[in-house]
């Protein structure tokens, strides 16, 4: 089993850029151009572009409203990226030798990478509980079909499989049982469209959710807590199905 770590990424722009689409598309290119050299395998996974504490929500199509933000010479934004022991390796390499990235709007520099590893480990709780989620642009699929809420069975099975794959799990058999475990009580998700580059929109879903956990309340908190790092979906790579847990209230 390798370990996960998330690289923590500040840049600065160089050039005036002007984002209207979405955000996470540009921290990839930011972290392709610099990170992934060398013998770098597999895909990075990044978060959307953040200003603060805030993600920048550009691209999203909201009715008639689109998300866009310019960033100025000298601006600052960060985002993550997970990757594993490997890669971290030449990860860091790369950005020994190229820390400037080249992209549509001019030039960024990383200024700063800090390293974490993320440690996530179910306990073997059992019980009830509530999990409140906040979503940021998220995309789930069944079958070639659009998923715009945060279905408890597409949750579960990205979540488990995930994780699965990144600690040499099998969580199959958990997932299938999510109809048994999970449920959504309620919340405020709304229907988005998201600008990913060159004009596709990919229809997506944010806002907030109230997430109930019966059974093994241990497995599916850490769960949770672990899609925080990678998060769930589709295109989880340029950053969407990122969320945000805000708390967990133990129930029995």
């Amino acid at each position: 089993m390798s370990t996960p770590y998330r690289l923590a990424i500040r840049v600065s722009f160089r050039d005036a850029c002007p984002i209207v689409g979405w955000s996470g598309s540009v921290a990839y290119s930011i972290a392709v151009d610099t990170l992934r050299k060398g013998r770098f395998r597999d895909r990075l996974h990044v978060s959307p572009l953040f200003r603060g504490d805030k993600p920048l929500l550009t691209g999203v199509v909201r009715g008639n409203r689109r998300g866009e933000a310019v960033l100025g010479p000298g601006d600052e934004a960060w985002f993550w990226a997970m990757t594993d022991e490997h890669n971290l390796y030449w990860a860091i390499s790369s950005l020994a030798e190229r820390r400037v990235a080249r992209i549509a709007c001019g030039d960024v520099e990383v200024v700063e990478v800090a390293v974490e590893a993320v440690d996530v480990r179910p306990s073997d709780a059992h019980g009830k509980a509530t999990v409140d989620v906040e979503f940021y642009p998220t995309a789930f699929m069944f079958r070639g079909l659009d998923v715009r809420w945060p279905s408890p069975a597409r949750l579960a099975y990205s979540l488990a499989k995930s994780y699965g794959e990144a600690h040499g799990m099998d969580l199959r058999q958990a997932a299938e049982a999510a109809a048994k475990s999970l449920e959504v009580l309620g919340g405020s998700i709304r229907p988005v469209r998201v600008d990913i580059g060159k004009g596709r929109l990919v229809p997506a879903f944010m806002g907030r959710a109230r997430i109930a956990i019966y059974g093994n309340v241990g497995l599916w908190t850490t769960l949770l807590e672990w899609g925080q790092h990678v998060g769930v979906g589709v295109s989880r790579a340029i950053g969407l199905g990122r969320y945000r847990v805000l708390e967990v209230r133990v129930l029995a």
